[in-house]
């Protein structure tokens, strides 16, 4: 891969110095209009020559072909020369992944003697390969890791004001691309769905944004960048009431649910004022309190707790786990040394 380089034919080779054709070539890419304009340059290199014009002289580029009369050539300066004797430039389109191979030839119907050698038609040619024009745009994100729910801005990074783009993204396991938008030019800022149901009881997951680039209606490929999104971890429990006594009820929540997908369990520790007589006794009031949860358009509630004796719902250590996992298992429970009676446990 090159912009410039050079080639020839030299069909004599005394030992003053080559006859025949050299020729340079160079190129100018344009990373909007994905071409390279190719330049071409022939000369003639002798020691001694005397030719005439030469009609049907050839330049080719890429297939495009300069037909000319090339001047006549009436020198003798004794030593190594190269004679211009014709340039052409023409533009090559890119493929649309920004590679390119092009053929380049000259031609020139010398048609007489050089240094005792009878020469025809002399064609030099060279197959070259450009340097291919970056056409795929590279997706960075303003961050690494972000909260399912906020925002964050998808950079194209593309390499021409030409070049539009469509945005997806899978997570998790997920296979199918999820189209965000399209038409994009240099960046979106992205409003991360609620996705917190893909989690499979995890607290975050790897999102995969996928940046399509499009030439006008023309695929040019893709390319990817990770995200790492998170659950929010805000929501804070509620009690209705800190103290209840004998035969009350207390109704536990959540405040500043993030999603409709969270479901919330709580870790709750009783504080029992009155000494109960017997571990028996702790066990009955362990599977007295069973809770479940209910569904609600911004909650997750447990149904309210009727306590048979008086109770103190410490608020403090009303604490809460963030997990994706079906709230219709048993629960589990755990017993602290007795005394003092406390019950720890757990809806999962």
């Amino acid at each position: 891969m090159a912009l410039s380089g050079s080639f020839y034919k030299y069909p004599v080779n005394p030992s003053y110095g080559s006859f025949g054709l050299y020729c340079e070539w160079s190129g100018e890419q344009s990373i909007d209009g994905n071409y390279t304009d190719v330049t071409l340059t022939v000369y003639v290199r002798y020691y001694n020559l005397s030719a005439g014009a030469k009609a049907n002289s050839t330049v080719s580029i890429n297939g495009t072909i300069d037909t000319y009369t090339s001047p006549a050539i009436n020198n003798y300066p004794a030593k190594d020369t190269y004679h211009w004797i014709k340039s052409s430039t023409v533009r090559v389109y890119h493929n649309s992944d920004g590679t390119k191979t092009c053929t380049l030839s000259a031609s020139w119907p010398f048609n007489g003697t050089y240094a005792g050698t009878s020469v025809g038609t002399i064609t030099a040619t060279k197959t070259v390969t450009l340097d291919p024009i970056a056409r795929l745009s590279e997706p960075t994100v303003s961050a690494t890791s972000v909260k399912m729910g906020s925002t964050v801005t998808i950079k194209t990074n593309r390499k021409s004001t030409a070049l539009k783009h469509v945005l997806a993204y899978t997570f998790g396991t997920q296979t199918t691309e999820v189209q965000i938008t399209t038409g994009v030019g240099d960046s979106y800022p992205w409003t991360v769905p609620d996705l917190a149901a893909k989690c499979n009881n995890a607290l975050s997951g790897t999102c995969t944004i996928y940046c399509h680039t499009y030439s006008g209606s023309t695929y040019l490929g893709t390319k990817t960048t990770p995200l790492t999104l998170t659950v929010p971890g805000a929501t804070t429990p509620t009690v209705s009431a800190t103290t209840v006594k004998m035969g009350g009820s207390v109704t536990l929540g959540v405040s500043g649910r993030k999603s409709t997908n969270f479901k919330h369990y709580l870790l709750i520790l009783l504080e029992v004022k009155k000494m109960l007589p017997s571990r028996k006794t702790l066990r009955a009031l362990a599977l007295g309190l069973l809770l479940t949860l209910r569904k609600s358009a911004t909650m997750r509630r447990v149904a309210p707790v009727r306590l048979s004796a008086t109770h103190t719902m410490v608020q403090s250590r009303l604490e809460m786990l963030y997990r994706k996992r079906s709230p219709y298992r048993s629960p589990m429970h755990r017993y602290r040394p007795y005394p003092p009676p406390r019950l720890r446990w757990e809806i999962r």
